[in-house]
């Protein structure tokens, strides 16, 4: 294998997962990413019926 294969394999197999964690942490720190968290972890909010309380 030539030396530019070898880096690119290289950059693609360390450079990829880098950048989604980048990517996940960035995402995970913003305001969307803060409430789509929390849905996860708590579920939607679905009120009771009146009759079932």
């Amino acid at each position: 294998m030539s030396t530019f294969g070898t880096l690119l394999t290289v950059l693609v197999v360390v450079g990829a997962p880098a950048l989604a964690v980048y990517l996940w942490i960035k995402l995970a720190n913003s305001a969307r990413g803060e409430r789509y968290l929390k849905q996860r972890m708590q579920g939607p909010f679905v009120p009771l019926d009146e009759d079932k309380k």
